[in-house]
């Protein structure tokens, strides 16, 4: 896998890709702080944005992480305080947002805000009389969420 620093990749708003030289491009690139310790690393499939995200507080410690597929935010994704306490989760599916929690310095919940979709079903009981149809019963349901390694929020674009 090509690993590249972040200059010598190009975003083309014409094509919506990511680009090095005039090829769409895959791999990683980096940027470096100035002492040269990681600052930050992106990866990239055919132009767009696919796979990990991750940048670095100057201390060393996770600053976010964050998964895309197909240019957008996929998976949960995660924002870290330079003392490592964990400041904001986002569970996305394919750039949607479907939760967002917010925890303060301390590591205390101050926010959590989960996306409910309304699901209309048919009520389970058989019609009162013959001819007469089922009422629809309306539920509020969560989306189903995967579970895994926390990650972070996404960077910007270079």
């Amino acid at each position: 896998m090509n690993r590249v620093p972040a200059k010598e990749v190009s975003f083309s708003p014409e094509l919506g890709l990511y680009l090095r030289g005039d090829e769409p491009f895959s791999g990683v690139t980096f940027t470096a702080f100035p002492g040269g310790e990681l600052r930050s690393e992106v990866e990239y499939r055919e132009g767009m944005l696919w796979g990990r995200s991750r940048s670095w507080h100057t201390n060393g410690q996770l600053l976010s992480e964050a998964e895309f597929a197909q240019d957008v935010i996929h998976g949960i994704s995660g924002e870290w305080s330079p003392e490592g306490v964990l400041l904001s989760e986002i569970v996305a599916e394919y750039g949607i947002v479907l939760e967002r929690r917010e925890w303060n310095d301390a590591g205390l919940a101050a926010n959590v805000r989960a996306a409910y979709r309304r699901v209309t079903m048919m009520a389970p009981q058989p019609p009162a009389s013959p001819g007469a149809s089922r009422k629809p019963a309306t539920k509020f349901r969560a989306p189903r969420i995967r579970r895994t390694v926390s990650r972070c929020t996404p960077m910007p674009r270079p």
